[in-house]
């Protein structure tokens, strides 16, 4: 195998300082974004349980290069109802495959003994390494912590972008 070793590439005038890369040939750098996968899902789901149970956001992503970071953001939409001043809160699960990532909880400070309607989004961002190119499903589960929790409520979708970061 041999190197080549410049201080600079330049795309000639002729061809508008434009270099191009011959077709099934790649060329990247470090930090570059190397494909964008987003989802959204809209559908209503309920839970008043603590066991946590899919959101139906999902995404997949098949990385291209193995040492490859995938920068992953959600915004989850959801809305709880409590007159217990205990229970104030749902939570969200992200999941790289069956690898738990982190868990969000949406809270609420309670004010009264009447039902309280509590909404909002959860975000989340986390730069992860999934050291594959294999492909990888990101996804959500909540659950609700014994109020009644609603994710997706009214139709407003919930999001997931994942990007494939070359290093």
């Amino acid at each position: 195998m041999s190197s080549l070793t410049v201080q600079n590439i330049q795309g000639s005038a002729s061809s508008s300082n434009t270099i191009s890369v011959a077709s099934g040939h790649t060329l990247h750098q470090p930090g570059m974004v190397l494909q964008v996968i987003n989802a959204q899902y809209d559908t209503e789901t309920s839970s008043s349980s603590a066991t946590y149970a899919d959101t139906g956001l999902t995404a997949t992503i098949t990385p291209k290069y193995a040492t490859s970071k995938i920068l992953v953001q959600i915004n989850q939409n959801g809305i709880y109802k409590t007159a217990d001043a205990s229970a104030n809160h749902v939570s969200v699960k992200v999941f790289r495959d069956s690898t738990e990532l982190d868990v969000m909880a949406s809270h609420a400070t309670y004010t009264a003994t009447a039902v309280r309607n509590n909404i909002g989004t959860v975000s989340f961002v986390k730069l992860d390494n999934p050291s594959t190119t294999n492909a990888v499903v990101y996804k959500t589960q909540f659950a609700a912590n014994g109020v009644n929790g609603y994710i997706q409520t009214n139709n407003v979708p919930s999001d997931i972008t994942l990007m494939e970061i070359a290093q």
